[in-house]
């Protein structure tokens, strides 16, 4: 410029700095950036002190806004040329937003020093993004702009990306990258964004949807938001393809005249026989709603409230007292999770006919249920012990108190603890149950653990839609992951005789419906186990069966209030004519019914997708880097329906010609009982 236009440059004049401002950047003679992050750091903990100053609301919500609207974009200034080039000053940006996070986890969630979440915990509970991570998106984009024409500046124009011609299989370019010797050159965006476009060139071409360029760029997953949509596109193209292929494809049917060929006797058995799959049409639907109208991908229950405020809580566990050890090891788990979560006004009430002798400490009480206690009308097994908890010279809970009724080897999650906080500081429903899972820890059988996964997409489906839609458990519930208020389950009592005790958590929940309760679904899932051996998974279904059988013939509950658990349980009991249908119908044919034959194929193609769903809910997180094996189980729970239906008509034979009014306990631990404590 000087030599262009003949003007020479008084260097005795001028005044050399190490760094100089251009533009809102610090840009010193190393191009460090560092007096610049020294500059923004400074004034952006100044603006934070300001704010949590000036504002006295405890919602963190708001905190989190105005740290985002006035504070971040501070430090985030230009970061495609403002660039931390050494740890310590990405480090300064890292603390400054840890710093935010901890006064509002102090302020609005009523942690202190001693029990503050992790920084990566906070920025979950917080909805926030590490600064490390939005730099690297924001070169992300900023690449996507520059190699797909949607910046001002072409890559060429720009000299930040050079890519040529590869004579590579599998890549059509190549990255042209510059050599480097200093760290600022290292760090420079050319060379930030060149590593990861290489990574990508190898394994394909560069995606030219944005949605598609960023994922791959980032190398992350489907949100939830894509996973639910994969997953209702999968349920309603694969219920259409069995639908297809089943009725409308086949032609191999041969036309009879039933009436003429078996008899009007005969034949009116014959449709009564083959519509009894009808009997689940009820409960099929309301897995569909759940399954298509709800997200069941959601991996983090955001709190809504202030822990420090919420009601008392009480997590109830009622045991046998035979695994003692396992009562505790999982006590002391829980504790630890819920203070993990912010919990403060709780504690754990161990309930056992056998004395464990836990711990005195403040957070634990263990109640022992006399052998001489008997309930007004002779409540038996769980029931009784629930009753003797409800009883005034036993119960230290207030009426707006919160009760959570735990299994013995039911384990929480961060997520189940924020779903019960959310849920007893809405208040506007006096029960609520959640989502378990079966896959935790060391599978001990993965026969009964890959059909249970059925269960947990019965949860997500059915149970989610009843309670969401209808809030009323109209299919039932079961008996774990349960939240009551103990007002409203003091008036309804576990007091209900020997009919009410096989199956108390339905015949509980079907009264409280009659009386005029509300209930809701709670997010988050609980943990727990499938059942060790076959006979253990058998007698568990029995006493299901037996119990809801007691529900459904009670004389205190109304028809048309059991009437939808009715068809639950007599669906149950003609699985065994059910079964027979797979195997009797060719010999005994009827003419093709375009209304009945589509219905049947969509209950069969939703059973079986069912299961794969379960699957997938309950193996992603163990398993999301190892698509494989997730295949694998999948065909597995497919392999394993049948043991399924077996066990579940087996169950009914059970039923009929075994013990009856028996509480059969499955094996918790693979030690040996404690008869004896």
């Amino acid at each position: 410029w000087s030599d262009t236009w003949q003007l020479s440059i008084a260097s005795e004049k001028c005044n050399p700095k190490s760094s100089i401002r251009d533009l809102g950047i610090q840009i010193d003679d190393e191009l460090s950036f560092k007096d610049h992050f020294d500059i923004v750091t400074q004034k952006a903990a100044t603006r934070s002190n300001i704010i949590f100053r000036g504002l006295t609301t405890n919602n963190a919500k708001v905190m989190v806004n105005a740290y985002t609207t006035y504070v971040r974009p501070m430090v985030e200034f230009c970061p495609s040329v403002a660039f931390p080039v050494h740890e310590k000053e990405a480090g300064k940006l890292e603390k400054l937003q840890n710093k935010v996070t901890r006064l509002i986890s102090y302020k609005c969630f009523g942690y202190n020093f001693e029990n503050r979440p992790r920084p990566e915990e906070r920025n979950e509970m917080l909805n926030l993004k590490s600064l490390t991570y939005r730099r690297k998106i924001n070169d992300f984009k900023h690449a996507y702009e520059l190699l797909f024409g949607n910046s001002h500046l072409s890559r060429n124009q720009a000299h930040f990306l050079t890519l040529s011609k590869s004579n590579l299989r599998g890549a059509g370019y190549k990255v042209c990258k510059d050599p480097f010797k200093t760290k600022v050159r290292e760090k420079s965006f050319a060379n930030r964004i060149s590593n990861v476009l290489y990574d990508v060139l190898r394994k394909g071409k560069i995606p030219t949807k944005y949605s598609e360029f960023m994922s791959v760029m980032s190398k992350e997953g489907m949100n939830c938001e894509a996973k639910h949509l994969l997953h209702c596109t999968a349920l309603w193209i694969w219920m259409g393809i069995v639908v297809y292929f089943m009725v409308f494809a086949n032609e191999n049917t041969v036309e009879v005249q039933p009436i003429d060929r078996y008899g009007l006797v005969f034949t009116i058995l014959l449709y009564i026989w083959k519509c009894l799959p009808l009997l689940v049409v009820p409960q099929c639907i309301f897995q569909i709603i759940g399954l298509t109208f709800y997200n069941p991908f959601k991996e983090k229950v955001p709190l809504k409230a202030v822990p420090l405020l919420a009601p008392f809580v009480c997590f109830r566990v009622v045991t046998r007292g035979l695994y003692p050890r396992l009562v505790k090891d999982n006590l002391f788990l829980n504790i630890d999770t819920c203070k993990k979560a912010g919990m403060t006004n709780f504690m754990f009430e161990v309930v056992t006919d056998k004395r464990i002798n836990l711990p005195q400490q403040p957070l634990v009480r263990e109640v022992v249920v006399p052998n001489s206690y008997t309930s007004k009308s002779g409540a038996l097994f769980k029931a009784r012990a629930l009753q003797y908890c409800l009883e005034d010279d036993v119960n230290r809970l207030q009426d707006s108190d919160w009760v959570v009724h735990l299994d013995e080897e039911t384990l929480l999650t961060n997520n189940s603890v924020c779903g019960i906080l959310n849920f007893v500081e809405d208040g506007k429903h006096d029960f609520g149950q959640g989502l378990i899972t079966y896959a935790s820890g060391e599978i001990v059988n993965w026969l009964t653990t890959l059909s249970d996964t059925y269960r947990v997409a019965d949860d997500c489906g059915k149970m989610r839609s009843q309670l969401s839609v209808l809030h009323k458990p109209v299919f039932g519930w079961k008996g774990s992951y349960v939240v009551t208020r103990y007002g409203a389950e003091r008036t309804i009592s576990w007091d209900h005789g020997p009919e009410g005790s096989i199956a108390e958590d339905a015949y509980f929940g079907v009264l409280a419906m009659q009386a005029g309760y509300s209930f809701n679904f709670i997010e988050g899932e609980m943990l727990e186990k499938s059942p060790f051996t076959t006979m253990d998974f058998l007698q568990q279904r029995k006493r299901w069966l037996e119990g809801l059988l007691l529900v459904v013939h009670s004389k205190k509950i109304g028809f048309l209030w059991k009437l939808p658990l009715s068809f639950v349980v007599y669906s149950w009991i003609f699985t065994p004519f059910i079964i027979a249908q797979f195997f009797l119908s060719p010999l005994f044919p009827l003419p093709r019914n375009y209304l009945l034959d589509p219905i049947f194929a969509s209950l069969l193609a939703l059973n079986i997708y069912m299961n794969v769903f379960g699957v997938v809910h309950s193996f992603t997180q163990k398993y999301r880097k190892n698509i494989a094996l997730l295949l694998l189980y999948c065909v597995g729970a497919c392999i394993a329906i049948p043991y399924t239906v077996v066990i579940q008509a087996a169950s009914v034979f059970l039923f009929f010609f075994g013990a009856k009014k028996e509480f059969y306990i499955v094996k918790k631990e693979t030690t040996p009982l404690i008869l004896n404590v």
